[in-house]
Order: structure tokens, then C-alpha cells, then sequence
């Protein structure tokens, strides 16, 4: 296997995580593609699942690009300090 990256994962990445296991990504290909061990694809995906739940509250799905930006703008300032 390759070497696996340093520092924390970006927020963009953490969401990518998520919906790809979501869409039923293999974990392990998930470490390769990401650079980042197994285990913290299952760490990513469980706190961040965790903090959409949390953070997001939706009434119903996002209609306009501008509701779109505002929960991703959101959901970047939640996701940085872990």
C-alpha cells in the first residue's frame, strides 16, 4: 500500500466519505482512494454522519443552490475544528 497522508482531512473530504459509504463504497477502497487508514474511514464517516445530524436541521430537501451553499458553508464551519 501507498503512503498514507498527513494532517487533517478537509471538510469536503469528510462529506465525500460519507456519501460514497452511503452509496455503498468499499471501506478499504475508500483508505486507498483517500490516503487515509481504515479505521479513520470508519472515524470520518461516523462523526461526520454524526454532526449532519446534529448541525442540519432540514425541512424537507434543499430546493435552490443558494439553501445548497448555505448548509455546505455551514457544515465546513462545524467540520473544522475536528
Amino acid at each position: 500500500m501507498g503512503h498514507l497522508r498527513s494532517g487533517p482531512i478537509e471538510s469536503d473530504g469528510r462529506l465525500a466519505v460519507v456519501l460514497r459509504v452511503l452509496t455503498g463504497a468499499s471501506m478499504l477502497d475508500l483508505a486507498v482512494l483517500f490516503g487515509i487508514s481504515r479505521p479513520s474511514v470508519y472515524y470520518v464517516f461516523k462523526h461526520t454522519l454524526g454532526l449532519l445530524q446534529k448541525h442540519l436541521q432540514l425541512d424537507g430537501f434543499p430546493g435552490t443552490e443558494e439553501v445548497c451553499n448555505k448548509i455546505r458553508n455551514g457544515f465546513s464551519k462545524v467540520s473544522q475544528s475536528v
